[in-house]
Protein backbone atom coordinates (compact mmCIF):
# COMPACT_ATOMS: atom_id res chain seq x y z
CA UNK A 1 0.00 0.00 0.00
CA UNK A 2 1.46 3.34 -1.03
CA UNK A 3 1.97 6.06 1.56
CA UNK A 4 -0.09 9.24 1.57
CA UNK A 5 1.73 12.33 0.32
CA UNK A 6 2.63 14.80 3.05
CA UNK A 7 0.72 18.05 3.47
CA UNK A 8 2.99 20.99 2.76
CA UNK A 9 2.55 24.08 4.92
CA UNK A 10 2.52 27.54 3.29
CA UNK A 11 4.25 28.99 6.40
CA UNK A 12 7.17 26.59 5.95
CA UNK A 13 7.08 25.70 9.67
CA UNK A 14 6.87 22.08 10.81
CA UNK A 15 6.95 20.18 14.08
CA UNK A 16 9.01 17.08 13.28
CA UNK A 17 9.35 14.04 15.53
CA UNK A 18 11.74 11.10 15.11
CA UNK A 19 11.39 8.01 17.33
CA UNK A 20 13.48 4.90 17.86
CA UNK A 21 11.92 1.67 16.65
CA UNK A 22 10.06 -0.23 19.39
CA UNK A 23 11.05 2.43 21.92
CA UNK A 24 14.78 1.97 21.27
CA UNK A 25 16.80 4.66 23.07
CA UNK A 26 18.54 6.00 19.99
CA UNK A 27 19.67 9.19 21.76
CA UNK A 28 20.42 7.83 25.22
CA UNK A 29 24.13 8.60 25.23
CA UNK A 30 26.01 11.87 24.83
CA UNK A 31 27.81 10.62 21.71
CA UNK A 32 24.51 9.95 19.95
CA UNK A 33 23.04 13.29 20.92
CA UNK A 34 26.15 15.22 19.86
CA UNK A 35 26.31 13.47 16.50
CA UNK A 36 22.62 14.10 15.85
CA UNK A 37 23.16 17.81 16.55
CA UNK A 38 26.21 17.75 14.29
CA UNK A 39 24.08 16.42 11.44
CA UNK A 40 21.46 19.12 12.04
CA UNK A 41 24.13 21.81 12.04
CA UNK A 42 25.83 20.61 8.87
CA UNK A 43 22.66 20.47 6.80
CA UNK A 44 21.26 23.65 8.28
CA UNK A 45 24.34 25.52 7.10
CA UNK A 46 23.53 24.44 3.57
CA UNK A 47 20.30 26.43 3.69
CA UNK A 48 17.98 23.45 3.87
CA UNK A 49 16.13 24.74 6.91
CA UNK A 50 16.34 26.90 10.03
CA UNK A 51 15.85 25.39 13.49
CA UNK A 52 13.60 27.38 15.84
CA UNK A 53 13.38 24.89 18.73
CA UNK A 54 14.54 21.39 19.54
CA UNK A 55 14.63 18.83 22.32
CA UNK A 56 16.54 15.55 22.32
CA UNK A 57 15.06 12.86 24.56
CA UNK A 58 16.46 9.34 25.02
CA UNK A 59 14.20 7.59 22.53
CA UNK A 60 13.01 10.46 20.34
CA UNK A 61 13.73 13.99 19.12
CA UNK A 62 11.52 17.02 18.55
CA UNK A 63 12.35 19.70 15.99
CA UNK A 64 10.55 22.94 15.17
CA UNK A 65 11.97 23.98 11.83
CA UNK A 66 11.28 26.18 8.85
CA UNK A 67 12.11 24.84 5.44
CA UNK A 68 14.52 26.66 3.16
CA UNK A 69 15.59 25.88 -0.39
CA UNK A 70 15.03 22.11 -0.16
CA UNK A 71 11.76 20.22 0.54
CA UNK A 72 11.32 18.85 4.06
CA UNK A 73 11.20 15.23 2.91
CA UNK A 74 14.61 15.47 1.25
CA UNK A 75 16.20 17.15 4.27
CA UNK A 76 14.78 14.58 6.68
CA UNK A 77 15.97 11.73 4.51
CA UNK A 78 19.51 13.10 4.58
CA UNK A 79 19.34 13.56 8.37
CA UNK A 80 17.99 10.10 9.09
CA UNK A 81 20.28 8.25 6.66
CA UNK A 82 23.34 9.91 8.15
CA UNK A 83 22.30 9.28 11.76
CA UNK A 84 21.17 5.68 11.20
CA UNK A 85 24.49 4.84 9.52
CA UNK A 86 26.42 6.37 12.43
CA UNK A 87 24.31 4.69 15.14
CA UNK A 88 24.40 1.23 13.57
CA UNK A 89 28.16 1.41 13.09
CA UNK A 90 28.69 2.69 16.65
CA UNK A 91 26.60 -0.10 18.17
CA UNK A 92 27.61 -2.83 15.71
CA UNK A 93 24.04 -3.42 14.58
CA UNK A 94 22.10 -3.43 11.33
CA UNK A 95 18.54 -2.96 10.18
CA UNK A 96 15.89 -0.29 10.80
CA UNK A 97 16.52 2.19 13.60
CA UNK A 98 13.58 4.60 13.46
CA UNK A 99 9.90 3.92 14.05
CA UNK A 100 8.81 4.15 10.40
CA UNK A 101 9.53 7.50 8.78
CA UNK A 102 9.56 10.82 10.64
CA UNK A 103 6.29 12.39 11.77
CA UNK A 104 5.56 15.99 10.81
CA UNK A 105 2.80 18.48 11.65
CA UNK A 106 2.24 21.64 9.64
CA UNK A 107 2.36 24.82 11.72
CA UNK A 108 -0.46 26.96 10.39
CA UNK A 109 -0.34 30.16 12.45
CA UNK A 110 1.42 32.08 15.21
CA UNK A 111 -0.68 30.52 17.97
CA UNK A 112 0.28 27.01 16.92
CA UNK A 113 3.92 28.09 16.59
CA UNK A 114 4.07 29.30 20.20
CA UNK A 115 2.22 26.28 21.58
CA UNK A 116 4.51 23.94 19.65
CA UNK A 117 7.68 25.58 21.02
CA UNK A 118 6.25 25.35 24.54
CA UNK A 119 5.38 21.68 24.08
CA UNK A 120 8.88 20.87 22.83
CA UNK A 121 10.64 22.70 25.65
CA UNK A 122 8.42 21.07 28.30
CA UNK A 123 9.09 17.50 27.14
CA UNK A 124 11.72 16.80 29.83
CA UNK A 125 9.27 17.89 32.54
CA UNK A 126 6.53 15.60 31.23
CA UNK A 127 9.05 12.74 31.24
CA UNK A 128 9.93 13.46 34.88
CA UNK A 129 13.60 14.18 34.10
CA UNK A 130 13.74 17.76 35.45
CA UNK A 131 11.48 20.12 37.39
CA UNK A 132 12.05 23.14 35.14
CA UNK A 133 12.73 23.24 31.38
CA UNK A 134 15.87 25.37 31.79
CA UNK A 135 17.46 22.53 33.82
CA UNK A 136 17.56 20.26 30.77
CA UNK A 137 20.77 20.64 28.71
CA UNK A 138 19.60 18.99 25.48
CA UNK A 139 17.04 21.51 24.28
CA UNK A 140 17.04 25.04 22.85
CA UNK A 141 15.27 26.53 25.87
CA UNK A 142 18.39 27.60 27.80
CA UNK A 143 19.64 29.42 24.70
CA UNK A 144 16.32 31.25 24.38
CA UNK A 145 16.63 32.46 27.97
CA UNK A 146 20.24 33.53 27.51
CA UNK A 147 21.51 31.00 30.08
CA UNK A 148 23.74 29.47 27.40
CA UNK A 149 25.53 32.04 25.27
CA UNK A 150 26.40 29.49 22.59
CA UNK A 151 24.08 26.89 21.09
CA UNK A 152 25.45 23.57 19.76
CA UNK A 153 23.50 24.26 16.56
CA UNK A 154 22.36 27.56 15.01
CA UNK A 155 18.98 28.46 16.51
CA UNK A 156 16.71 31.13 15.06
CA UNK A 157 15.03 32.74 18.08
CA UNK A 158 13.84 36.10 16.82
CA UNK A 159 10.67 35.00 15.04
CA UNK A 160 9.25 33.46 18.21
CA UNK A 161 10.54 36.15 20.57
CA UNK A 162 9.06 38.89 18.38
CA UNK A 163 5.62 37.38 18.92
CA UNK A 164 5.93 38.24 22.61
CA UNK A 165 7.52 41.70 22.61
CA UNK A 166 9.74 43.87 20.36
CA UNK A 167 12.27 44.27 23.19
CA UNK A 168 14.36 41.13 23.70
CA UNK A 169 14.50 41.31 27.50
CA UNK A 170 10.71 41.67 27.76
CA UNK A 171 10.19 38.94 25.16
CA UNK A 172 12.39 36.50 27.10
CA UNK A 173 10.49 37.20 30.32
CA UNK A 174 7.16 36.66 28.56
CA UNK A 175 8.43 33.49 26.87
CA UNK A 176 9.54 32.10 30.23
CA UNK A 177 6.17 32.84 31.83
CA UNK A 178 4.36 31.36 28.84
CA UNK A 179 6.46 28.18 28.76
CA UNK A 180 6.30 27.49 32.47
CA UNK A 181 2.58 28.20 32.80
CA UNK A 182 1.65 24.97 31.01
CA UNK A 183 1.52 22.78 34.11
CA UNK A 184 0.26 25.44 36.51
CA UNK A 185 -3.42 25.76 37.44
CA UNK A 186 -4.61 29.09 36.10
CA UNK A 187 -8.00 30.35 35.01
CA UNK A 188 -8.68 31.87 31.62
CA UNK A 189 -9.58 35.12 33.36
CA UNK A 190 -6.21 35.16 35.16
CA UNK A 191 -4.41 34.55 31.88
CA UNK A 192 -6.28 37.32 30.06
CA UNK A 193 -5.65 39.80 32.87
CA UNK A 194 -1.94 38.98 32.99
CA UNK A 195 -1.47 39.39 29.23
CA UNK A 196 -3.39 42.67 29.19
CA UNK A 197 -1.20 43.87 32.05
CA UNK A 198 1.94 42.95 30.08
CA UNK A 199 0.56 44.81 27.06
CA UNK A 200 -0.48 47.84 29.18
CA UNK A 201 -4.04 47.59 27.88
CA UNK A 202 -7.32 47.40 29.81
CA UNK A 203 -10.25 45.20 28.80
CA UNK A 204 -12.16 48.33 27.80
CA UNK A 205 -9.31 49.70 25.68
CA UNK A 206 -8.71 46.57 23.59
CA UNK A 207 -11.84 47.26 21.53
CA UNK A 208 -10.42 50.64 20.47
CA UNK A 209 -6.94 49.41 19.45
CA UNK A 210 -5.78 49.33 15.81
CA UNK A 211 -6.74 45.99 14.31
CA UNK A 212 -3.20 44.69 13.91
CA UNK A 213 -2.30 45.32 17.55
CA UNK A 214 -5.64 44.03 18.81
CA UNK A 215 -5.29 40.82 16.78
CA UNK A 216 -1.74 40.29 18.03
CA UNK A 217 -2.95 40.45 21.65
CA UNK A 218 -5.87 38.11 20.91
CA UNK A 219 -3.51 35.53 19.36
CA UNK A 220 -1.28 35.75 22.41
CA UNK A 221 -4.28 35.15 24.69
CA UNK A 222 -5.43 32.18 22.60
CA UNK A 223 -1.97 30.63 22.67
CA UNK A 224 -1.31 31.09 26.37
CA UNK A 225 -4.76 30.31 27.72
CA UNK A 226 -5.70 27.42 25.44
CA UNK A 227 -9.29 28.67 25.79
CA UNK A 228 -12.05 28.50 23.22
CA UNK A 229 -12.79 31.49 21.03
CA UNK A 230 -16.21 31.77 22.68
CA UNK A 231 -14.65 32.11 26.16
CA UNK A 232 -12.21 34.80 24.99
CA UNK A 233 -15.07 36.56 23.22
CA UNK A 234 -17.11 36.73 26.44
CA UNK A 235 -14.18 37.96 28.53
CA UNK A 236 -13.08 40.68 26.10
CA UNK A 237 -16.54 41.72 24.95
CA UNK A 238 -15.65 41.01 21.32
CA UNK A 239 -17.54 38.90 18.82
CA UNK A 240 -16.37 35.36 18.10
CA UNK A 241 -15.94 36.45 14.48
CA UNK A 242 -13.30 38.98 15.57
CA UNK A 243 -11.51 36.27 17.59
CA UNK A 244 -11.51 33.80 14.68
CA UNK A 245 -10.29 36.44 12.23
CA UNK A 246 -7.48 37.41 14.60
CA UNK A 247 -6.32 33.81 14.81
CA UNK A 248 -6.39 33.33 11.05
CA UNK A 249 -4.50 36.56 10.46
CA UNK A 250 -1.51 35.07 12.29
CA UNK A 251 -0.90 32.67 9.42
CA UNK A 252 -0.69 35.41 6.80
CA UNK A 253 2.83 36.47 5.81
Amino acid sequence: MSRKPRVLGPSGFYHVTLRGIDGLKILEGQREKLYFLKVLQRMGKEGEYSIHAYCLMNNHAHLLLKTGNIPLAKSMKRITVSFVYYYNKLHNRSGPLLNDRYHSVVIKDEVQLLVCARYIHNNPIKAGIVDKPEAYPWSSYRYYLGLDSISPIPITTQEILNLFHPRTDHAIADLKAFTEIEDKPITVQDCVEEILRQEHVSQEEIKKLPRQRRDSIIRKILAQSGARAKDISNLLGLSTTVIYKARRSGGKK
